[in-house]
């Protein structure tokens, strides 16, 4: 999801959901997002009811507010790297 494509239904979604939207310091993260498709933060933190995610970082949020699609409350970054090199194979393949 590096380059979201968003529907009509989507700008509006976003642009009506203040409330629904989480902003997220992304000094490292917005990298980590590109990589891995996933916002990577230490165990245990909370975040509100939302729908979308944005990375604020270099004094501006990033025009690209994905989706949440699913949370996992604990996981390595080796198994990261491990679902996302198995990933890579399968669409290689």
């Amino acid at each position: 999801m590096l380059n979201p494509q968003f529907s009509t239904e989507d700008q509006n979604e976003i642009s009506n959901a203040s409330d629904r939207v989480v902003v997220v310091a992304a000094r490292f993260a917005l990298d980590e997002y590109r990589k891995y498709s996933a916002y990577i933060c230490q165990p245990d933190r909370a975040f509100r009811d939302c729908v979308r995610m944005a990375f604020y970082t270099k004094n501006k949020i990033d025009r690209h507010i994905p989706k949440i699609l699913g949370q996992i409350e604990a996981i390595s970054r080796d198994e990261i790297e491990s679902w996302r090199l198995n990933r890579k194979q399968i669409i290689t393949k």
